[in-house]
């Protein structure tokens, strides 16, 4: 990625990165990330985008503490900018808005897919656990000082996807993350990882309570009409504490869409 990013610079600039429509930790911290080695080391401008809405409270606190510069984008504007780079998403995911016709200049991505991205240059990783992890190695192998609001985003993207490390597959991912961990705003950490939360949210944590039915270790919950998709995730995480169930499998409603949540 190093490689490419110097060869290209002149070409690609200015780079659009785009997450998918509904960003989590490690979608923006992996944006920023790629922002800063982009500008600060290759000089080429960009822009981080996507196509949603940023409704999880933790990602919002993430975004102010740390002052990611994301933006909600249009996929018509998206038209504008002949090179993206598409993080922690891929050109023929449904989860983005970047135009399915199109090729993308740059895809750094932790999801398996069933073939290659339509891309000019790709890393994709299905065993780092997080593309927080590609970044994080990345920006390692620079050999520079790193901002702690990056560090800080980058630590909380690997602990969010890797549910605290327990997902890590391989030890270079706890050894990436432990080289990190030291350079981070650890009370940034704790603020965001315990955001205050509205009232909306525990009245729909509520709902989802109480429409859960069990049956042979799973548990079932709609919450019908929802103020943004990030809570059906969140009651399905919430729900997999529910005693004697190993699945938890959540649906809501927002904007005529039905969003849907398993967990294992």
């Amino acid at each position: 990625m190093l490689r490419f990013l110097a060869k290209k610079r002149n070409r690609i600039s200015p780079l659009l990165i785009l997450t998918h429509d509904f960003p989590d930790p490690d979608a923006l911290a992996s944006a920023f990330a790629l922002q800063y080695i982009a500008e600060r080391v290759y000089k080429i401008q960009s822009r981080i985008v996507h196509g949603g809405i940023v409704g999880r409270m933790e990602n919002r606190e993430m975004i102010r503490l740390l002052k990611i510069p994301v933006h909600k984008i249009r996929s018509e504007e998206i038209k504008k900018y002949p090179c993206v780079a598409l993080v922690d998403t891929q050109p023929e995911f449904r989860n983005n808005s970047f135009p399915k016709s199109r090729r993308a200049t740059i895809v750094i991505d932790q999801h398996a897919s069933v073939r290659k991205p339509n891309s000019e240059f790709a890393i994709v990783d299905p065993e780092c656990g997080a593309t927080s992890v590609i970044l994080t190695k990345a920006l390692l192998a620079l050999k520079r000082e790193i901002p702690k609001s990056i560090a800080t985003a980058l630590v909380y993207g690997i602990l969010s996807d890797t549910l605290d490390l327990y997902r890590a597959k391989r030890a270079d991912v706890i050894e990436t993350y432990l080289k990190i961990i030291h350079r981070c705003d650890l009370r940034a950490l704790a603020h965001i990882q315990n955001p205050s939360r509205s009232k909306r949210f525990f009245q729909t944590l509520g709902q989802g309570i109480h429409n859960a039915v069990t049956w042979k270790g799973l548990v079932v919950s709609h919450l019908e009409e929802i103020s943004n998709p990030d809570l059906v995730a969140q009651v399905a995480e919430f729900l997999m504490t529910y005693e004697k169930c190993r699945w938890s499998f959540c649906t809501g409603r927002f904007h005529d869409r039905l969003y849907v949540s398993l967990r294992a």
